[in-house]
Order: structure tokens, then sequence, then C-alpha cells
């Protein structure tokens, strides 16, 4: 499959190959008939299945699902820059392995009750978003490396200067 092969394909998280087929395009010649192809509902992928009548398994709801429920009534808005990292992090590290699928599957499943009673009280959203600062922070050193190494480089330098200043005064 080449470095372009899914391009633009939102919502894809798998597609099970019947055949020894490794290239995709915009073709219905490109992924075999027998081929299911899974991923979530609306998604390119889905696109895909439609207009070339191959099979399409949706996971989760059938509903048009792209909200992280807790972050966005912590925040207030899933247009949060935070909330919108986290979505990011979602469609690009976790749906593209079968444990992160995994999480996704029981997020959605469990969380929606969980957001419902965060969102009626200021006090627990200060406190989620308070604990979703370093899964935050995290997620955003996955999706940009150099900036979490470049972050991480000098939170060791801060702390080797406190560690030398603290004993230079213990002297």
């Amino acid at each position: 499959m080449g470095n372009s092969a899914l391009y633009g394909c939102t919502g894809l998280t798998s597609i099970t190959f019947n055949s020894e087929t490794t290239v995709i395009d915009d073709s219905e010649y490109t992924i075999p008939a027998e081929t299911k192809i899974i991923g979530y509902d609306p998604s390119t992928a889905k696109e895909y299945a439609t207009k070339y009548s191959r099979t399409f398994e949706v996971i989760g709801s059938t509903q048009p699902i792209d909200e992280c429920f807790i972050a966005t009534a912590a925040f207030g808005s899933k247009f949060e820059p935070a909330v919108v990292l986290l979505r990011h992090f979602r469609d690009q590290f976790l749906l593209t392995n079968k444990l992160g699928t995994a999480f996704v599957k029981f997020y959605y499943h469990n969380s929606p009750p969980i957001a419902d009673y965060i969102a009626h009280s200021e006090p627990l959203k200060a406190l989620v978003r308070t604990l979703l600062m370093p899964v935050i922070a995290v997620a955003f050193s996955i999706m940009h490396p150099k900036v979490g190494t470049g972050c991480i480089i000098v939170l060791g330098l801060i702390l080797v200067r406190r560690k030398m200043s603290n004993n230079e005064i213990r002297v």
C-alpha cells in the first residue's frame, strides 16, 4: 500500500483483505467485493463502501459520533482547542490499532451519562479539566514529537538547575 493510499479517508479503522490487493485508489476494482470495510459513520470509508457496493460495518452507533463527550462537557464546547486536539488524537492514533479502537468503543458506550453528570456541575467541570491536562499534554507530545521532546528537555534542565541551586545553598 502506498504512502498516499488512504489519503483523505477519515473514519477508517481497518480493511480486511481477502486477496493480495495492496493499492487503494478511487476505483471499484481496488478492493475485492468480498472485503469488509470497518469504520465509523459518517466517514469516507463508508462512502467508499456505499459507492462501490462493499460491505461496511459500523463501529459503535450508527448515528454520527464526533465527540469527546467528557472533554466536551468539561470544556463546554467541542470546538475548544483541547477537545479538538483529543479528537484528532483519537482519529490519528487510537483508531489505528485494535487496542485503541476497543478503548474508543468502550468510551463511546460508557461516557455519555458521565459527561451529562459533569456538564451540570461547575466544580466537576473544573476538576475534570484539571485531570485531563496530563492526558492533553501527552496527546500533544505524541502528535508533535519535536515540541514534546523540547518541552521534556527544558523541564529536565530546569530540574537539574534547581537541584544544583539547592545543593549550593546547603553547603
